[in-house]
């Protein structure tokens, strides 16, 4: 780059050849690392739909010779969710966890200790 006539195009240049390559969802949706690319404005319904479906799941498995008896205890009943987002996202999912009676703990760094979900979710912790 530092050779190129135009540098600053060249940046450009690799900078989108790099979003295009690696920055990508649809890239790694189609290597199988992700199941889904989800867009904003159905994230609420997804996340609905996905919690209401493991809301009453049980998981089904053979009897076990050792087994983990805490684990049986609790059942496979949701809780509480971890929120490891932040801004509209963390938003829309301590909504739908709230319509559910889920409990929330929204997890955040330094920057984000005065935003907004922060005082929404049920605990928050930096």
């Amino acid at each position: 780059m530092k050779k190129a006539t135009n540098p600053e195009e060249v940046r450009k240049e690799k900078l989108d050849e790099y979003n295009e390559k690696f920055a990508n969802p649809y890239v790694a949706a189609a290597k199988g690392y992700i199941d889904e690319v989800i867009f904003p404005e159905d994230t609420r319904y997804k996340i609905a739909t996905a919690l209401e479906f493991a809301y009453n799941k049980r998981e089904v498995t053979p009897p076990r010779k050792h087994g983990n008896i805490l684990y049986k205890e609790a059942g496979l009943n949701v809780k509480r969710v971890l929120i490891a987002n932040r801004g509209e996202i963390a938003n829309r999912i301590i909504s739908t966890c709230l319509d559910l009676g889920i409990e929330t703990v929204a997890i955040y760094s330094d920057d984000d200790r005065s935003l907004h979900y922060l005082n929404r979710a049920d605990y928050a912790t930096g």
